[in-house]
């Protein structure tokens, strides 16, 4: 995989055409690395977007929250909130209670990281 963007560019660049509305989430991935534990969600992207299929990488997660029943497809992506919270924080929510700009105690599926990575799938 490759890095396209770092951080606040991660969230600049995940708006407008590229945006994560209307994409699939195909894969949630939480595992521990040496410097804690980390989150990769991987996406089969809207048509409109300049790549297919796109991971966003949370790293160094501080909280993570995420619920699943079969009442649901999974996992389309109707609304999303993503923040930079403070220098050292970011929070990303699949499913937000409000689109206000703001955390809020009644987001769901949600990450709280230090970090936000976007990659490239590379094949080949």
């Amino acid at each position: 995989m490759q890095v396209l963007y770092v951080n606040e560019k991660v969230i600049q660049y995940l708006k407008g055409a590229n945006s994560l509305l209307d994409a699939k989430l195909l894969r949630f991935e939480l595992y521990s690395t040496n410097l804690g534990v980390s989150a990769d969600l991987h996406f089969f992207m809207r048509s409109s977007s300049e790549f297919r299929q796109l991971v966003l990488r949370l790293e160094l997660c501080k909280e993570v929250s995420f619920s699943y029943t079969d009442d649901f497809f999974f996992y389309n992506i109707e609304r999303i909130k993503m923040l930079q919270v403070s220098a050292d924080e970011y929070f990303v929510s699949l499913d937000p209670f409000d689109e206000s700009g703001q955390v809020s105690v009644k987001d769901g599926d949600f990450i709280r990281s230090s970090g936000l990575k976007l990659l490239k799938i590379c094949n080949g």
